[in-house]
C-alpha cells in the first residue's frame, strides 16, 4: 500500500519504445542493484547533445559533455513512464536547463525485478543508481531530485551522502512531507476516518523498519545544497507538511552551509501534486 507498486499504469508498457513517449534520444537499459535485482532505467539526453545521438545513444560517450545530470526518484505508484513524469523529463532535458535525466523504477515497479519493495530495498536501488552515475561523472554535475514519496527516499540518501562525503551538487525535494505517518493520516481517502481513535493506530505500522520514511528525522543529515518546491493546492501531500520539513531543515542546518531555497507555487496556478 505504501509504495503502490501494484498500480503499474498504463498497463502493457513497452519501456524500450521511448519514441512513443516522444523521448527519441533516450537509452533504455537495465542497471543492477543488490541481490541480482535489475532496475529498468532510462537515460534521456539533453537537447544540446541530440545531434550526436542521431544514430543512437552510445553508452561509452553518453556523458561526454559538461551538462548537469539529474537523477529522478519517483513517488508512489505508476512507473517512470507516467505522463506527468515524462513531461517533467522533457522540461528538464529540452529547456534551458539542458540536463541529462536518469530515471528508473524501483524493485517491484515497471519492468524492474518483480519483488515486494521495502524501505531498505528501495534505498539500495536508489543508491545503486547514484553510484552508477557517480562512476561516470563527477559529483559536481549530479542533482538528486525526489518527488512525493521519492523525497522520503532522497532524505534517507542524504544521510548516507553526508556520512560518506558523497554529496551531489544539489538536492531537490518536490512536494515533500515531514513524516510518512502524518502524510498517511492526511491522505484524502482517509480524511473521513481520521478522527476515529482506531485510525491513528492503523498508521503506526508505518514507523516499522520496512516502511519508515520519517524525513524530519534526517533533516540534520542533509548537508547538500537543497531546493524545496511545493504547491499550495497540492491535494495529496498537504502543503503544510512540506513546510514542517522545511522548518526542520532550516532549524537544524549548520550556519556555515547555504540556507535551503524554497519555491512556493501559488494555488491559482493549479499545478496540484504532480505538475509543479
Amino acid at each position: 500500500l505504501i509504495f503502490g507498486h501494484y498500480l503499474n499504469w498504463p498497463p502493457l508498457i513497452n519501456f524500450t519504445d521511448t519514441h512513443s513517449y516522444e523521448l527519441p534520444y533516450t537509452r533504455s537499459f537495465f542497471l543492477e542493484s543488490t541481490d541480482g535485482i535489475m532496475l529498468g532505467t532510462w537515460h534521456i539526453m539533453p537537447k544540446s547533445q541530440w545531434a550526436r545521438c542521431v544514430s543512437g545513444v552510445k553508452e561509452e560517450l553518453e556523458f561526454n559533455d559538461n551538462r548537469p545530470v539529474i537523477i529522478y526518484y519517483h513517488g508512489h505508484a505508476e512507473t517512470r513512464a507516467a505522463d506527468y513524469r515524462v513531461q517533467l523529463y522533457k522540461r528538464l532535458s529540452e529547456s534551458e536547463i539542458d540536463a541529462h535525466v536518469i530515471t528508473f523504477d524501483y524493485r517491484g515497479f515497471g519492468d524492474s525485478t518483480n519483488v515486494m519493495p521495502s524501505r531498505s530495498g528501495v534505498i539500495e536501488d536508489s543508491l545503486a543508481v547514484y553510484n552508477w552515475v557517480k562512476k561516470r561523472v563527477p559529483k559536481s554535475r549530479i542533482i538528486v531530485w525526489g518527488h512525493s514519496l521519492g523525497t522520503g527516499v532522497v532524505m534517507q540518501l542524504a544521510e548516507i551522502f553526508t556520512e560518506t562525503d558523497e554529496n551531489p551538487a544539489a538536492i531537490v525535494l518536490e512536494a515533500p512531507f515531514n513524516s510518512l505517518v502524518e502524510a498517511a493520516l492526511r491522505w484524502p481517502l482517509g480524511i473521513p476516518f481520521r478522527y476515529l481513535p482506531v485510525f491513528s493506530r492503523l498508521a503506526e505500522p508505518l514507523r516499522s523498519e520496512d516502511t519508515n520514511f520519517e524525513s524530519e528525522q534526517k533533516a540534520r543529515k542533509l548537508t547538500a545544497p537543497v531546493l524545496v518546491m511545493h504547491s499550495k493546492d497540492d491535494p495529496l501531500v498537504s502543503y503544510d507538511l512540506g513546510q514542517k520539513l522545511l522548518s526542520r531543515i532550516q532549524a537544524e542546518r549548520p550556519a556555515h552551509l547555504p540556507a535551503p531555497v524554497f519555491y512556493e507555487v501559488d494555488r491559482s496556478v493549479g499545478p496540484g501534486h504532480r505538475r509543479i
